[in-house]
């Protein structure tokens, strides 16, 4: 491979290169690719629920407390480490070789240098973190740093040329051995090892699978003006990135040195669940990220875009939260063991504040495809220094509750983000979404408040704006199939005899 340095650099309003499709409806391909990846996450999202259990209750609280510590550690260093230049590569309103290039030659050079860091600072880092073994899983967990880092100029690919279905079927696959791998080792008693092995084995897969798939052959090429360009957005985007991953170090610093390894496991796997319960999340930001930056040209179908995007992510992540915190106090004795019974108790806590997140999540997104990723620092900024300060003071009083309690003192930074994108962008409607986030976090909180919160439910049914939102999302889920279509036209009929 020949190391090329040009000083050129096309403009990003450029035509549209091979990586882009074509096609005349940009929604209906976007639909349907997201079809086939919520498919593929949905059985991913079962064989992980799954794994999550098994080798949970295997290894015990005490071996599955130090993974969840160390792996918190190992997602934060790879994340800083990214330097957003994925999120560079989708947002960009055209890519050619030469930019997958570029952004690979960085992502080689900081996956070197970091991971080295990295693993020389494991000393230091274990005086903070109080759980078992911490040196040795730290170690094995990020030497993984780098596999991650190569998959992502060939994901990146995938993601704009709409191959949604490719994704999902590499990581249901590699989820798949997450769990084979995982539960054979936890049931000869390799504790702690099996999910760190499992680790390896599923980032190895997805590794294998993308490059296979993307149709990528990298060249050690860089050209200057596209390398400011990527630090440049990389600078802005992970400075905001760094400040809100900082919250993910409460749990194995804050969390491990008042309350011990076994607070830490109950943290973790309550963590672990969220983003189980609220997988559509990623599949819809995905998408999201990339439509936005195609359609950033037109502000109606910008603000449309976020709209619709934030109303779904919150019905469809919503739901399931409410579902998981109704049953929680019966479901987690029964599948996990009396010794995780707090999980029920933290998880509708944690889930108010996570939603708030979700809901805010496409006007960061919105920022970052407008190319204003400075914006996003502050909120970011704002939600981990609420979160660490209420965490020292709430945990030390009221236990792992108390970490709860912390994640809803977070909720103003949304806030600010919705603020500064309507400065930014212009003025939004937030009507909607916010009397679906408010009836769904209120249904959420049932359980440890009163189950009549379960009667919010209603609010966004009987409101009639909130009501033809939520027609709206139905008709988007549904319009790609025949059975959708009939269901559309009788919708339609209901919507002009509601009207009249």
């Amino acid at each position: 491979m020949n190391l090329v340095v040009s000083d050129t650099t096309p403009s990003e309003d450029s035509t549209p290169t091979a990586d882009t499709p074509q096609e005349p409806d940009l929604r209906a391909s976007v639909v349907r690719g997201g079809k086939k990846l919520l498919i593929r996450q949905t059985a991913g999202l079962i064989i992980s629920g799954v794994g999550s259990i098994v080798i949970a209750r295997l290894i015990g609280l005490t071996g599955y407390g130090s993974y969840a510590a160390v792996f918190e550690l190992a997602f934060f260093g790879q994340a800083i480490l990214e330097f957003s230049l994925d999120l560079f590569l989708v947002r960009r309103s055209s890519v050619d070789k030469e930019i997958y290039d570029t952004v690979f030659v960085l992502l080689l050079v900081s996956a070197a240098l970091g991971t080295s860091g990295a693993i020389a600072g494991i000393p230091l880092l274990g005086h903070f973190v109080h759980v078992p073994q911490f040196h040795h899983v730290a170690l094995c967990m990020f030497a993984s740093i780098p596999v991650m880092h190569l998959q992502q100029v060939p994901l990146s690919k995938l993601e704009r040329e709409l191959k949604y279905g490719v994704i999902g079927k590499a990581e249901v696959a590699a989820q798949m051995m997450f769990l084979i791998v995982g539960v054979c080792l936890a049931s000869i008693h390799f504790g702690v090892w099996a999910p760190v092995i499992a680790w390896w084995t599923q980032q190895t897969i997805l590794l294998v699978a993308f490059w296979a798939k993307a149709g990528y052959r990298p060249a050690l090429g860089a050209r200057m003006p596209l390398v400011r360009e990527a630090m440049r957005f990389g600078a802005a985007s992970t400075s905001a990135n760094f400040v809100y991953s900082l919250r993910n170090l409460v749990n194995p610093v804050v969390v491990s040195r008042i309350l011990g390894v076994r607070a830490v496991a109950i943290v973790g796997l309550t963590l672990n669940l969220m983003d189980q319960a609220s997988f559509i999340k990623t599949v819809t930001f995905r998408i999201a990220l990339t439509v936005l930056g195609r359609v950033q040209g037109s502000a109606s179908r910008f603000a449309n875009a976020v709209r619709e995007g934030t109303m779904i992510q919150i019905f469809v992540v919503g739901i399931p939260f409410i579902g998981f915190s109704c049953a929680a106090r019966i479901l987690i004795p029964l599948l996990f063991g009396s010794k995780w019974t707090e999980v029920a108790h933290v998880f509708p806590l944690v889930a108010v504040s996570y939603l708030a997140y979700v809901g805010g999540s496409l006007y960061t997104a919105g920022l970052l495809a407008r190319g204003n990723p400075w914006l996003t620092i502050v909120p970011n900024i704002m939600n981990s220094v609420l979160l660490w300060l209420a965490a020292v003071v709430l945990v030390r009083r009221f236990g792992v509750i108390g970490y709860g309690l912390a994640e809803l003192f977070t909720i103003p930074s949304v806030v600010l983000t919705l603020v500064l994108y309507t400065i930014s962008i212009g003025r939004q409607h937030f009507l909607v979404p916010s009397i679906w986030f408010v009836s769904i976090a209120a249904a959420i909180l049932a359980p440890a408040v009163s189950w009549w919160l379960l009667l919010a439910l209603m609010a966004p049914i009987c409101i009639r704006p909130s009501r033809r939102g939520l027609f709206a999302v139905i008709e988007l889920g549904m319009a790609e199939t025949a059975i959708g279509r009939r269901a559309n036209e009788r919708l339609q009929v209901y919507r002009r005899g509601s009207k009249s």
